[in-house]
């Protein structure tokens, strides 16, 4: 079985996609399950990760309806906000609900701040990812 394990899905009103700006050229727009389909199906895939397109729990519950409704979804990767702990935590919390969740992502690639991966509270929300499992 062939799975994708990075797969991305995109509605432009649902989240902040800070990236999608018209100088994307052909993916500045939505980009759906159903645009993943044909050519997944093209190249003998059976299944999708959907890996987060924001930093926005938008994007995580996008990509969470997307896979109540396609069976193609094996998996995802959402975003969590690593930088406020306590936010983290109950982000976590409701995330654990989803057996569906596998890891988590943050857009490092679009902060300024290049150290940022390696502040204090970054580190603590990492922590928690980890132990949370994911």
């Amino acid at each position: 079985m062939i799975i994708d394990a990075h797969q991305h899905i995109w509605t432009r009103t649902v989240a902040d996609y800070d990236w999608l700006t018209p100088a994307a050229g052909v993916l500045y727009r939505d980009f759906t399950m159903a645009d993943v389909a044909a050519d997944r199906r093209a190249a003998g895939v059976a299944g999708v990760v959907l890996v987060q397109a924001a930093d926005d729990a938008r994007d995580t519950a996008h990509m969470q309806r997307a896979a109540d409704a396609d069976p193609a979804v094996v998996a995802i990767v959402a975003w969590v906000p690593l930088d406020a702990p306590a936010a983290t935590a109950r982000a976590l919390e409701r995330l654990r609900e989803d057996d569906r969740i596998v890891g988590v992502r943050a857009l490092i690639h679009e902060r300024d701040d290049p150290d940022w991966i390696l502040r204090d509270d970054v580190a603590a929300g990492l922590a928690q990812v980890a132990a949370a499992g994911l």
